[in-house]
């Protein structure tokens, strides 16, 4: 969902006076590392889901482990407005995700029956069907959200993370980005 955030932001950024051309200004540190974690949690998926066993075998270590560039870049930008809100949803999904042996635990009830005949089989890197072992059930992805193209499940970190992300894109789009960029002192920063 946090593409839409994203669309939305922009949208309403432009809407109050902001400019999209705004965002430039808007200097993330080591985007790499968020982009690094994505990547490990695709491949994990990916892997899993092609039944390769060491895979399938440590993937709740992978995924754990592909939190960890994700949180360093979330550290290195903390002076941007939005990534401290972002850090904690983060941190909430990775609580809940810590918890369970490393999988995201998805309500079963509202899953379409492709999707929960993939997580009883396991082919899931990043997610496992809640049960009554969960632990944070109340962080776990149960909440119902509908778009008109696709229904998904997020949680409450999802939607601390999309505040993040929101409050982040507008308020770049209304300042050129004096706020995150930092005072040279003899041509070094």
């Amino acid at each position: 969902m946090l593409l839409e955030t994203v669309v939305v932001a922009i949208v309403i950024g432009a809407l109050v006076g902001g400019s999209l051309f705004n965002l430039k200004h808007l200097s993330l540190k080591h985007i790499e590392l968020f982009f690094l974690s994505f990547i490990l949690q695709s491949a994990l998926n990916y892997l899993v889901g092609k039944g390769v066993q060491w895979a399938v075998d440590y993937r709740g270590y992978i995924h754990l482990f592909s939190y960890l560039p994700l949180f360093i870049g979330l550290f290195l930008n903390r002076a941007v407005p939005g990534i401290k809100l972002l850090g904690l949803g983060v941190f909430m999904n990775f609580l809940v995700i810590m918890l369970n042996q490393g999988l995201m635990p998805v309500r079963a009830d509202l899953l379409p029956p492709a999707v929960l005949q993939a997580l009883e089989k396991g082919n899931s890197g990043t997610h496992g069907l809640i049960s009554d072992s969960t632990k944070l059930k109340w962080l776990a992805d149960q909440i119902f959200c509908p778009l008109p193209y696709q229904n998904e499940l997020i949680s409450i970190g999802d939607i601390v993370i999309d505040i993040g992300a929101f409050y982040l894109i507008i308020n770049a789009m209304k300042n050129k980005g004096d706020y995150i960029k930092f005072t040279h002192i003899n041509g070094k920063l």
